[in-house]
């Protein structure tokens, strides 16, 4: 039994059925090693071996009485695994648009808060005799980097690689009585009131006399979000969901930077602007000034790895899709990731996640009425969700068969219908773009528009070696 922290809590707090705050790791495998062949049942059982790596997926959340305090994770004295791995059959012929049109599908169903917050869908049926997966998985139970980690839990980095043994073997808990959990609640208040706050007050103060030495300096400061222009995908939810997914070689985005000098990050960063740039421009509603991204930053310390929910934080970079040539662009997303990496720096144990830790039910779902009342304005997830995660450089296994392609995505919110995030997987760099259907009706048009931005930037990395 553990109590989930501001962030993790915050995940649940916020979620309306138009806005479901899981995460979706889709997969795509080769089962040609398997002696007999594939088949649900095996797939299952191979899952079911591995299930004690996942701690996280036999969590329940169990509430606090009256929201005095943020809820718990108990092992779940009920749990089945039937109740979270299914199958479905991928429509011919199975290429990757059906496969992720199967995703948007399963990305716009909550899930269910009764048992563990995570489902497995295996996707039978795609081309080449292939199988995929969807992991829809609550963002409550898992940031960025512990999802990196439960990835490597589960995986192996070889073929056939044995299994650690369940020692001691799982036992559930029983869900504890509501005056337990009260008088638990009761116990942990103090600590947070007379600890925690003035802590969290102290870094604040810190932080804002360090932001206040910065700007006496002349350093610029990243973009506000209260000043982001509006654009078609600010507005409120549906709940319909649309994905879109496509691999790009590493090696061609570690030229481009080795070229210009830049980071694999501003090289997403700047073919993401391209990206965006293209598809409203197209639609006429290109603002003339950078568009506002939402960037989370791990604040996850070593002593907190293997601790699983969430220690990350949202940080805002100026995406320069106000800018024409690619190049120019490239730079400027290169000094706008500088600004934000450095104001992060400055501003680290007074950030967003820090003050969450504080905040009770009734105030997430405040701030939501009030983001539904102004039509969207207001969300704290910027123009849209913008997000480059490393993931892991050796292939990895599922028993003998190889993962060959790996996805990840966050959620959408209220106000931010479009995520863009990168997930790297040995040398692939994996783009998935998400968004609310109703808001953006061709997810695929940003896809091709990141393709393009990007083969901008080589072809001006190829002139550029041979000036």
């Amino acid at each position: 039994m553990r109590r989930l922290n501001g962030v993790d809590a915050y995940f649940l707090y916020s979620e309306t059925p138009a806005a479901p705050n899981h995460t979706l790791k889709i997969g795509i495998y080769e089962p040609t090693q398997r002696p007999d062949g594939y088949s649900f049942e095996s797939t299952k059982e191979l899952m079911a071996a591995r299930l004690h790596c996942l701690p996280p997926f036999r969590w329940r959340v169990v509430p606090t009485p009256f929201g005095l305090h943020h809820p718990l994770f108990v092992e779940d004295p009920d749990f089945d695994l039937e109740r979270h791995v299914f199958r479905i059959g991928v429509p011919a012929p199975g290429t990757l648009r059906e496969m992720c049109e199967m995703v948007s599908q399963i990305a716009s169903v909550p899930l269910d808060r009764s048992r563990p917050l995570w489902e497995v869908w295996v996707l039978e049926g795609l081309e080449g005799d292939r199988v995929g997966f969807v992991a829809k998985v609550h963002h409550a139970l898992a940031d960025g980097m512990a999802s990196a980690e439960l990835l490597g839990h589960f995986f192996g980095t070889e073929p056939g690689g044995e299994v650690a043994p369940d020692d001691p073997p799982w036992r559930p808990e029983a869900i504890p009585a509501a005056w337990k959990r009260l008088a638990l609640a009761l116990l942990d208040l103090p600590r947070t009131a007379f600890v925690e706050l003035p802590a969290t007050y102290g870094a604040y103060r810190t932080a804002r006399r360090k932001t206040a030495e910065r700007a006496r300096a002349g350093e610029p400061r990243p973009p506000a979000v209260s000043r982001m222009p509006r654009v078609p995908f600010n507005h409120l939810l549906t709940a319909h969901r649309a994905f879109a997914c496509r691999s790009f070689g590493l090696a061609d985005v570690k030229t481009v930077g080795r070229a210009f000098g830049v980071t694999i990050n501003d090289v997403v960063l700047a073919a993401t602007s391209g990206a965006l740039r293209q598809y409203l421009e197209e639609r006429g509603a290109l603002p003339d000034a950078p568009l506002v991204g939402s960037m989370p930053f791990s604040i996850r310390t070593e002593a907190e790895r293997g601790t699983y929910g969430n220690r990350v934080t949202t940080n805002y970079v100026a995406l320069r899709s106000d800018l024409e040539d690619p190049v120019e662009r490239l730079r400027a997303c290169h000094d706008a990731a500088s600004v934000t990496k450095a104001h992060f720096q400055a501003t680290r144990g007074a950030q967003i996640a820090d003050w969450l830790e504080f905040s009770p039910p009734l105030a997430a779902r405040t701030m939501g009425l009030l983001i539904k009342l102004r039509k969207g304005r207001g969300s704290l997830a910027a123009n849209l969700v913008v997000s480059n995660v490393p993931g892991p450089r050796e292939p990895l296994y599922f028993d003998l068969d190889r993962l060959g392609a790996f996805y990840s995505i966050g959620p959408i919110m209220e106000g931010t219908g479009l995520n863009m995030t990168v997930w790297s997987y040995t040398d692939q760099l994996n783009l998935s773009v998400l968004a609310c259907r109703e808001l953006v009706p061709d997810v695929w048009k940003l896809v091709d528009g990141f393709e393009a931005s990007l083969h901008e930037l080589r072809e001006a990395a190829r002139h550029h070696a041979a000036a």
